[in-house]
């Protein structure tokens, strides 16, 4: 994540498909973390791992820093 917002703050260039491939990457992993949380609330409350909502929150803060990621690529040229 640093490596990232640093190279965007030093002007890296952007690219399109790196950018398209991101957005895929993050709304997978957001859905999905979206899921486990939703389903680890409900359904599977009585299984530990899932009845930890603070890593399924904490990856969803991290699939959308790649969501966003790749749309600072996908939407700059």
């Amino acid at each position: 994540m640093a490596w990232g917002t640093g190279a965007v703050h030093r002007g890296a260039r952007a690219r399109k498909r790196a950018g398209r491939w991101l957005v895929v990457l993050g709304a997978v992993y957001f859905t999905s973390m979206s899921a486990r949380l939703v389903v680890g609330l409900t359904v599977l409350a009585d299984i530990a791992w899932f009845a930890k909502p603070l890593p399924a929150v904490f990856h969803l803060v991290l699939a959308g820093y790649v969501l966003t990621f790749g749309h600072y690529h996908s939407r700059h040229d």
